[in-house]
């Protein structure tokens, strides 16, 4: 039995699959069609490319054309990834085709209304989370954004309703418009950032700004007080 027949054959519905890339574009090799839908969990590392994220999209529910699937790809560890630019395009809408364009970053619409994400730890070589990123991942309950990342796009994790908390590093110096638009259940923000973030009038629109827990780094407070849009958040302490 060759080493691929062999990874195939031990693939079973919500088992956890942990692969290594030592080259971008071969994801494919490792997953056939036949198990794509069958894993729950899957932990990656190495480099990965368009090629890569195009299956990883198909895994989680919602194809590069737009169309849902059957994937149940609940859980994503890419902590050890390296997001490299080229390979397929990832997303294809109308006339638009989507290429990751650039390195070390989470490109634009890459797990849009991928519905079947709960939890997703991102790469820790990563500096931006591009716009629409996961916008619409209705059930997403945990994201883990690393240090390092100093910039979420706009509509980035809009209407991701099952998201209750969230932990920006101490990097995150801009987070644009409507990135967090419509989350009625966010309960808890934790910013690490002793400089308070850029925020747009509309970053946290709808959201519920007198019952939002934000925490804050010791000796932060009168600065967020005074940061445009922080100072609607009610509940502010320090830790």
């Amino acid at each position: 039995m060759d080493f691929l027949s062999n990874i195939f054959q031990n693939i079973t519905p919500g088992k956890s699959k942990n692969i290594h890339l030592k080259e971008a574009g071969t994801l494919p090799n490792f997953i056939s069609n036949d198990d794509k839908y069958k894993i729950s969990s899957l932990t990656l590392s190495g480099e990965i490319n368009g090629t890569d994220l195009r299956l990883l999209r198909d895994m989680a529910g919602y194809n590069y054309l737009g169309v849902h699937t059957n994937g149940t790809l609940h859980e994503l560890d890419m902590t050890d990834v390296r997001i490299v630019k080229g390979g397929d395009s990832y997303v294809q809408m109308h006339v638009s085709s989507y290429y990751v364009e650039a390195d070390d970053e989470i490109p634009e619409r890459i797990f849009r209304k991928c519905y079947a994400l709960k939890k997703v730890k991102l790469p820790k070589s990563i500096k931006v989370i591009q716009p629409h990123a996961f916008e619409r991942c209705k059930n997403l309950r945990t994201i883990e954004i690393p240090e390092g990342v100093e910039r979420l796009g706009a509509r980035s994790f809009r209407l991701c309703e099952s998201l209750k908390s969230i932990k920006f590093p101490s990097t995150l110096k801009d987070i644009e418009g409507e990135a967090f638009e419509d989350i009625y259940g966010l309960s808890k923000i934790i910013s690490l950032a002793k400089e308070p973030p850029k925020l747009s009038f509309d970053t946290f629109f709808n959201d519920d700004y007198d019952n939002i827990k934000l925490s804050v780094p010791q000796g932060s407070s009168q600065k967020y007080k005074r940061g445009h849009y922080w100072a609607k958040f009610k509940k502010m302490q320090e830790a």
